[in-house]
């Protein structure tokens, strides 16, 4: 209550130049590193965290794709299927319909998580939302998915998942 729109807004632009101008900065990731896919969901227009998520990733050395935001589930199903990633992340600053969000997303975890590691995050994802989803990893910060990202990197190359 104490910014107006326009001020956030302009908030979000001036910190999204700054993650474009970092991504150039972290080193190249290499062809065979683990992949990773992502966004935010239909009805949220949110794309700043998603941006930082595929920035905190790649220098995890992972070859990280932000999808950008809006995107339905089903498409994310679609992206699932043709990408392959090892890790799907999911940020939700807002959710339009709660309980079509958790029937959907259940879904599609039901179907694809024995083939990627479903990590999520965002301020939507109340205590409330969170016992009514399934997933592999929530992350309450960056650093949680750096760790995250790295302990499953190591599991993977070490062959226990």
């Amino acid at each position: 209550g104490r910014l107006d729109v326009y001020q956030e807004r302009r908030a979000c632009e001036v910190v999204s130049r700054l993650t474009h101008e970092l991504s150039s900065l972290v080193t190249s990731v290499p062809e065979e590193a683990p992949k990773a896919i992502g966004g935010g969901i239909e009805g949220d227009p949110y794309s700043l965290a998603s941006r930082m998520v595929a920035l905190v990733l790649k220098d995890a050395k992972w070859n990280a794709t932000s999808l950008g935001p809006g995107v339905p589930l089903r498409s994310y199903g679609h992206a699932i299927q043709h990408e392959r990633p090892r890790l799907f992340w999911l940020s939700v600053s807002s959710l339009v319909d709660e309980d079509r969000f958790v029937n959907a997303y259940n879904r599609l975890f039901d179907e694809y998580s024995d083939q990627v590691a479903f990590v999520l995050g965002g301020q939507a994802f109340t205590r409330r939302v969170r016992q009514r989803v399934k997933y592999a990893s929530f992350c309450d910060t960056m650093q949680h998915l750096e760790q995250f990202a790295t302990m499953l990197v190591s599991q993977t190359s070490g062959g226990a998942v």
